[in-house]
């Protein structure tokens, strides 16, 4: 059946045009011409005019799709981020685990400052929303502690005593103030 209105072929026995959404098997209707404006009424005085009739709607607005959310696209220093946290959170919690065997303070030193750090780079991508107060010292934060691990780290290879897993350490990071860097738009 052809359109009258713009000429289009649609199925038969269709109600509206697929491609106008005008009525089918009817002329096609002149469009309204626009209201004059009209000055306000005067004191309570209703005015006795209705709102003109809608069109009827067009056939792709009857059967609207359901929208499926979007996945938030992931930045590179997040997933540093990411794996820094896992590698420090792997290191603090191995360096706690050590306590009954040797009992010294530095490896339990190492392992908050690892388990704090992790934390604070799995908040940051996670649920930055609990990190609001501290937005503004955010980055030099964790860039300091970054730096702090990869010194730390390296001690913890080459030392006796420092704390275990320093390659863990060192990498988590390294990793961590890669993120930084990428965020902070240090490197591209």
């Amino acid at each position: 059946m052809r359109c009258n209105n713009c000429g289009n072929e649609n199925a038969v026995g269709a109600a509206f045009c697929m491609n106008c959404g005008s009525p089918l098997g009817s002329p096609a209707a002149e469009p309204a011409a626009p209201l004059p404006p009209q000055a306000p009424p005067e004191g309570n005085a209703q005015p006795n005019q209705q709102a003109p009739p809608s069109p009827p709607p067009y056939p792709s607005q009857l059967y609207q799709l359901p929208r499926t959310p979007t996945v938030k696209s992931v930045h590179l220093g997040e997933v540093l981020f990411l794996i820094a946290a896992a590698l420090l959170l792997a290191a603090g919690f191995e360096n706690f685990a050590s306590l009954s065997l040797f009992a010294r303070a530095q490896y339990v030193l190492l392992g908050m400052f690892a388990i704090v750090g992790g934390l604070l780079l799995l908040g940051m991508v996670v649920m930055p929303h609990i990190l609001k107060p501290i937005e503004q010292y955010l980055d030099m934060i964790v860039l300091g502690l970054s730096a702090i691990f990869l010194f730390w780290g390296v001690a913890a290879m080459f030392g006796s005593n420092i704390g275990f897993d320093g390659g863990l350490v060192f990498i988590g990071g390294l990793f961590g103030l890669t993120g930084m860097a990428l965020k902070m738009g240090i490197i591209r």
